[in-house]
């Protein structure tokens, strides 16, 4: 499986896994790991919060080197929230999420950049420092490093 930078490189079967998972945990969210063999697998969520999602200890063990991608569900929220970039970003891999209330995935990869032109908006990974940092490291080649984004509220 080739991970893109901005694309959803999820396949129609992947999709239909996630989805097919989030619908029959709705309200609650769901989670699990895309693994490099392209097995969408859906591993227990620990947190007492439906709209949050902990992935077990045990799964967490079993599956994280073997995966391509974490994902998980959303019940009301459309796209990443404050929390998944965060998370996205800390555990550098990249993140799909499955929007119960839509007909399709978001993905975000934190390992790299999207190109210049037709970039997604994601504050805290792909917004206008993120496209400046980014023309610097290609047109200059220099590396402006990052830094965690505050979010309205923090």
């Amino acid at each position: 499986m080739t991970l893109s930078t901005w694309t959803n490189p999820l396949t129609a079967e992947q999709r239909l896994a996630m989805r097919t998972y989030a619908e029959r945990a709705y309200p609650k969210e769901t989670c699990g790991f895309v693994l490099l063999d392209g097995l969408v697998v859906e591993c227990e969520n620990t947190s007492n919060v439906p709209d949050q999602f902990t992935i077990s200890a045990q799964d967490t063990a079993d599956f994280l080197d073997d995966a391509a991608a974490c994902w998980h569900s959303h019940a009301n929220y459309n796209g990443f929230s404050p929390a998944d970039i965060k998370a996205c970003k800390a555990l550098n891999l990249p993140y799909a999420v499955w929007n119960c209330g839509g007909s399709d995935s978001f993905w975000l990869d934190p390992r790299q950049s999207a190109g210049l032109v037709g970039r997604p908006w994601n504050y805290g990974v792909y917004d206008c420092y993120s496209a400046v940092r980014d023309w610097y490291k290609q047109q200059m080649g220099v590396d402006m490093g990052d830094y965690e984004r505050l979010y309205e509220g923090e």
